[in-house]
């Protein structure tokens, strides 16, 4: 989808290099924290590569603290090459990662390395840390 790659471009440009307050008052600007989530996470789900995720079943649960202090849950399940979006708890998940709104959107978009968001503190990983390491692979690169 032509547009949703443009729009994938468009977000890491508006990113980086960005304070939090300015991605966040970007957020704000396009919608709130809730449209860029919804947003953010259908690209993830049409980004998802069922060859690379072969044989492989998983859930993986991020749970994104907005600027209002707010959890939001999203559950993205793996399993017979289909990748199912949902919000909100509802399976036992095999990892869970947990991290701010603005790092949550640095990190989908390129702008924001997993291993040193980890490392730094900025993302938190409960569960299958070997499952955290392969989800990049799952997922097309979005630019």
């Amino acid at each position: 989808d032509p547009s949703a790659m443009a729009h994938a471009i468009e977000t890491e440009q508006v990113l980086r290099g960005r304070s939090d307050d300015e991605i966040l008052g970007w957020v704000h600007s396009v919608g709130g924290a809730d449209a860029t989530l919804e947003q953010a996470f259908w690209g993830m789900k049409e980004a998802f590569q069922a060859e690379r995720a072969a044989g492989q079943s998983a859930v993986i649960r991020w749970q994104i603290t907005t600027p209002e202090g707010e959890c939001v849950t999203y559950e993205l399940e793996v399993a017979d090459g289909e990748c199912t979006l949902s919000r909100a708890a509802h399976v036992d998940p095999g990892v869970v990662l947990t991290l701010e709104l603005a790092d949550f959107l640095r990190l989908i978009t390129g702008c924001l390395d997993g291993v040193d968001a980890y490392r730094s503190g900025r993302l938190s990983i409960r569960g299958d840390v070997r499952l955290a390491e392969v989800l990049s692979d799952w997922f097309r690169e979005r630019h």
